[in-house]
């Protein structure tokens, strides 16, 4: 009896040692790649890192209003919302933005024309509308696709109206994203969606009065469905 004792006492230390040894591999192995992956991936360029912080900004910004370069004509409003999906049934982060033909809604997954109910749309339409319209979310979005991919991302200085600025474009095969960011914040003020012959569009913070407008009030049916972040 005393001997079986024995032998389980010393199996379970043998036990605990064998695990030990085995966790001290895995971590290891664990700091080895880690080492290797920090060693082989390339450092981010100043482009790539002004890119960041230009999203980081769009974090915490909820609503804007643009307009194109030398028109007079009424700004367009974008709000960022949550949108709650039944297919895939989930809630989204996405834009509402107002049109000249109504209202859109965009999320990475689908996106809609805004009725009495949502009417999914095809094609990424409303999505390019909503990153040229500088709203939030969507332009925090086509930056993170550039630099996932590992796009190409200049930074320069520009200047525009008498005043310095940061040119900042994103370049991958069929897609081009340029932005004018201030300096000091990095905060985007104009976009151009497409080569150098795109028009600017120009962006600011939506004022309170921007959204309060009557085309913002979302239809009965879709207030449960469709929360602004205002």
């Amino acid at each position: 009896m005393d001997r079986a004792r024995s032998r389980i006492r010393s199996g379970g230390r043998h036990g605990l040692v064998s695990a030990l040894v085995a966790a001290a591999v895995a971590m290891a192995f664990a700091g080895a790649a880690f080492g290797l992956q920090a060693f082989t991936l390339p450092r981010p360029t100043k482009g790539q890192l002004i890119a960041a912080r230009s999203m980081r900004w769009l974090t915490h910004e909820h609503a804007t209003e643009s307009w194109n370069a030398g028109s007079a004509g009424a700004a367009t409003v974008c709000v960022d919302a949550l949108v709650r999906l039944e297919r895939p049934r989930s809630t989204l982060r996405g834009s509402l933005l107002v049109t000249r033909r109504g209202l859109l809604v965009d999320t990475r997954a689908a996106r809609f024309r805004v009725g009495r109910f949502l009417r999914r749309l095809p094609g990424a339409t409303a999505s390019i509308a909503a990153v040229r319209a500088g709203c939030p979310h969507a332009l925090e979005r086509s930056l993170g696709r550039f630099l996932d991919d590992r796009s190409r991302v200049t930074a320069a200085r520009k200047d525009e109206a008498g005043r310095t600025v940061l040119l900042l474009e994103l370049i991958r095969p069929g897609h081009r994203l340029s932005l004018l960011l201030e300096p000091r914040t990095f905060a985007p003020f104009a976009v151009r969606v497409g080569g150098r012959t795109a028009r600017w569009r120009y962006l600011s913070p939506a004022e309170p009065a921007d959204l309060t407008r009557r085309s913002l009030r979302m239809p009965r049916s879709l207030r449960a469905i469709v929360k602004l972040r205002l």
